[in-house]
């Protein structure tokens, strides 16, 4: 099956343009996000936002996870969907071959009967972080694909955070650790060889 990736171009000519103050803002090399089928729009744009402000070098969203530009997206991103990576693909497997093309280990935010807790978990570098649906969390089909699964662990009767949430917290500590793995393979953290068809 081929599966179109479909890239968004403007963030990566505005890339180096992009300052806070007089401090330019570098992008964590190697670290990637997988968005499946979130459903709210203002949790896609908290992810943007959350991306921006920790570092990722780009954002695949993909299912029906929604994409910009939407009010909704806008609303929560506060122009972060502006200067984030990203790109949009039907199936997420797409987007796991792309990132395991660059060398990425590939890491499922769920929690599951194998995985463990966020932090005990590595820090390696290349990394695809993958999140899941508000409701029904990582797919199954993707969870197999995973080389890793972590979990935040809950204290209260609630089994799970919401989605950006939990994806900030989980970016937060994998930007904070310092990289078990650091090995750069394929293209640039920018994605620039992520053009067309796979």
């Amino acid at each position: 099956m081929r599966v179109r990736l479909v890239r968004h171009e403007s963030a990566l000519q505005r890339r180096a343009q992009l300052s806070v103050g007089h401090e330019v803002v570098a992008r964590e090399e190697g670290l990637y996000v997988l968005a499946e089928d979130v459903r709210s729009l203002w949790n896609v744009g908290s992810l943007f936002r959350t991306a921006d402000g920790l570092g990722v070098a780009h954002l695949f969203l993909c299912g029906i996870t929604g994409i910009p530009p939407h009010p909704d997206i806008q609303r929560t991103a506060l122009g972060a969907h502006e200067v984030v990576s990203w790109s949009y693909t039907t199936h997420g497997f797409a987007a796991v071959d792309a990132a395991r093309r660059l060398g990425c280990r590939v890491v499922a935010l769920e929690t599951t009967d194998r995985s463990v807790p966020l932090r005990a978990a590595l820090c390696h570098r290349p990394m695809l972080l993958i999140v899941g649906n508000e409701v029904d969390g990582v797919s199954p089909e993707l969870l197999e694909r995973a080389d890793e699964t972590v979990h935040i662990p809950m204290h209260g009767i609630k089994h799970s955070l919401n989605v950006a949430v939990a994806a900030g917290i989980a970016l937060w500590h994998y930007t904070h650790e310092r990289p078990t793995v650091r090995d750069f393979s394929g293209d640039s953290p920018m994605m620039g060889g992520m053009k067309g068809e796979l």
